[in-house]
């Protein structure tokens, strides 16, 4: 475990932290160096106001300048934090970030609901352990999961990983997901 706590990444993390930390007391905006997103699929600076720390301080919800909207940053993701003179200018947007088990965050919740076999199951246990109290037995020995997601990703990979043994009972927007995924995937197999 020494080897994990003193590694290059787990310093560049600490770092980062503590300059967050400092940013937040004092109410200042930060840029986020080299800040690297598999969501825009960039890797480029960040100007932010960092308000919440999250997830044992493994993310920090902040107020993107340039977007105008709150997201939520995984610190080791930085390449480093650099503190701006410039205080906080939209304090009256921050908001509190709902993140789910997928670790998506959001101010917005979209609740679905599936059917789950024995298989399917035993897995989101495994995975999820902290989900555990969306699921509820049905007579037959199958189970329900109902649960809120900010963004129906990583419940897709779940679901398109073991569609076989799940069923979506509810959730418009999610089914309409799962059909435009089908439907990439099987454009990109070329399988028409």
């Amino acid at each position: 475990f020494s080897i994990v706590t003193n590694s290059p990444i787990h310093r560049q993390m600490e770092s980062n932290l503590k300059v967050l930390k400092k940013a937040m007391e004092r109410k200042h905006m930060v840029k986020l160096l080299d800040y690297s997103s598999p969501h825009s699929h960039t890797v480029k600076d960040r100007i932010v106001e960092p308000f919440l720390l999250l997830h044992n301080n493994e993310d920090v919800s902040c107020h993107e300048i340039l977007s105008g909207e709150n997201k939520t940053f995984k610190i080791s993701r930085m390449e480093g934090v650099e503190i701006l003179d410039s205080p906080w200018l939209h304090e009256d947007k921050h908001r509190q970030m709902f993140t789910d088990i997928f670790m998506f965050s959001s101010e917005e919740r979209y609740r679905v609901k599936l059917h789950l076999g024995q298989l399917s199951h035993n897995l989101f246990k495994e995975e999820y352990p902290q989900g555990t109290h969306y699921l509820t037995p049905n007579e037959d020995g199958s189970w329900l999961l109902d649960i809120e997601v900010c963004d129906y990703r990583g419940l897709g990979r779940f679901v398109l990983g073991l569609f076989k043994d799940i069923e979506i009972i509810e959730g418009d927007g999610f089914k309409k997901y799962m059909r435009e995924e089908i439907k990439s995937l099987i454009n990109s197999l070329n399988l028409q």
